[in-house]
């Protein structure tokens, strides 16, 4: 037995339907060079070279400090660094002011800051290293409930007293306090700024 050859692929010429002609989608059938499409309105790189939007140029080193991240602001004084721990001192013991605190800190840490950056921060220090004794937790929160209540009652009856000596008639409290929710609803906001008339 003799093995038989396997046959050769087929090649375009050896079909037996000849393929139809291709057409492609732009109509480029030889006759228009091919070219890659552009936006409108943007000329190509060449004919643009003189309008060309320049690039930015490198900044000189050393030409202005670095800003740099400042860190966390510590949430104790033991926690707190070099720089943090200077700035407590020049303002609280040394009575320094902010422009001499900003120099100092720009010296001791070579990051650059706005005017009032490290005054935010040495306030932020400050509310962070209060510590409020498990007593006085209670009566404060006492205490400003007492307040906030006192100062509930004062706020209506100074503003009757403000409507009266405006010109209005005098009225009760509670009734202004009625009026006030009804006009709230009424209108889903009060206006305090205007006048009715």
């Amino acid at each position: 037995m003799k093995a038989e050859a396997p046959s050769a692929p087929p090649n375009p010429t050896s079909q037996e339907a000849p393929m139809s002609e291709f057409t492609s989608i732009n109509d480029n059938t030889g006759s228009h060079p091919a070219s890659t499409p552009t936006k409108r309105g943007k000329k190509p790189a060449a004919a643009n070279s003189e309008n060309a939007t320049p690039t930015k140029k490198p900044k000189a080193a050393g030409s202005s400090p670095s800003k740099k991240s400042l860190g966390p602001i510590p949430t104790s004084f033991d926690t707190a660094g070099v720089p943090d721990k200077m700035i407590l001192r020049m303002r609280d013991e040394e009575g320094k002011n902010w422009t001499e605190i900003n120099e100092s800190w720009m010296k001791i840490t070579g990051i650059k800051v706005g005017t009032s950056t490290l005054r935010m921060r040495y306030t932020t220090m400050k509310a962070n290293f209060v510590e409020i004794s498990v007593a006085d937790e209670g009566r404060f929160l006492r205490l400003k409930r007492e307040v906030e209540e006192r100062f509930q009652q004062e706020k209506w009856h100074k503003i009757a007293e403000a409507i009266e000596a405006d010109g209005g008639r005098k009225y009760p409290v509670p009734a202004l306090q009625k009026k006030f929710k009804e006009l709230a609803k009424k209108d889903n906001h009060v206006d305090m700024g205007k006048d009715e008339e």
